[in-house]
């Protein structure tokens, strides 16, 4: 149980979930719509609070950036 919850805050992991889904979401709709998905002006604090999970994922500040992330995440796509 516990090596599951440690697991979930692994910066790597979660470095690699990031890049997936952001090239997931690149192939299903094309590189121009997404690019113009995440510059739209209504999203613009979704988006900052979404690629600033990922940094700070990547800075190792796992539990942080994911709760950057989510937030990010539920402003772009809520």
């Amino acid at each position: 149980m516990l090596l599951g919850i440690m697991l979930f805050f692994d910066g790597a992991l979660l470095a690699l979930g990031n890049l997936l889904f952001i090239s997931g979401l690149t192939l299903i709709i094309g590189p121009q719509k997404t690019f113009y998905f995440f510059a739209r002006k209504q999203k613009v604090r979704g988006t900052l609070c979404f690629f600033g999970g990922i940094v700070l994922v990547l800075f190792k500040w796992p539990f942080v950036g994911i709760v950057v992330e989510t937030f990010g995440f539920l402003n772009l796509f809520g």
